[in-house]
């Protein structure tokens, strides 16, 4: 199978064999062949290896990839929200939030982790930011955030109501 995946074969190939690497305990291996692929820019190339390191619990090599995917390749992917994930798995809250802050594809998360952090005002300004940026042609996500906004300061009045009850 690694004859058949050349420069300039399909990408799918690249990652069917990335895969097929990992499930025989080559890990470095199979994230090479997909590293190969984004260091050709290749479509995808980048999701799927960001998705790789996630999976393999590589948060800091997914960040790396993920911060060049900014500069050089422009993808609707959730890779950003993989690597928050699992920065936050493990107990790096901020560097999660540094992720969320720097792609701002993901104000529900990047608000809910604030949030989680005590830092509730600083949450909804990152949903009232989303809702004047968001197109008013679309006011289901519009109604999306708002939601959340209404969830978030619900939840966090009750704790505080709780907390001065004790």
């Amino acid at each position: 199978m690694r004859t058949l995946v050349t420069p300039g074969s399909s990408t799918g190939l690249a990652l069917l064999l990335a895969r097929a690497l990992v499930a025989q305990g080559r890990v470095d291996e199979g994230i090479a062949v997909l590293q190969e692929r984004v260091d050709a820019n290749e479509q995808h190339s980048r999701d799927w290896l960001i998705q790789l390191l996630v999976e393999q619990g590589r948060a800091d090599q997914a960040v790396t990839v993920l911060e060049g995917m900014r500069f050089s390749y422009q993808s609707i992917s959730t890779a950003d929200l993989s690597v928050a994930r699992l920065l936050d798995e493990q107990g790096r809250p901020e560097d999660a939030i540094r992720v969320l802050r720097s792609t701002r594809s993901a104000p529900e998360r990047l608000a809910a982790l604030l949030a989680a952090q005590e830092r509730v005002d600083e949450a909804v300004r990152v949903l009232d930011r989303a809702v004047e940026d968001t197109d008013t042609r679309y006011p289901a996500a519009i109604e999306r955030l708002t939601r959340a906004k209404a969830d978030l300061l619900a939840e966090h009045d009750h704790d505080r109501q709780d907390q001065n009850r004790n």
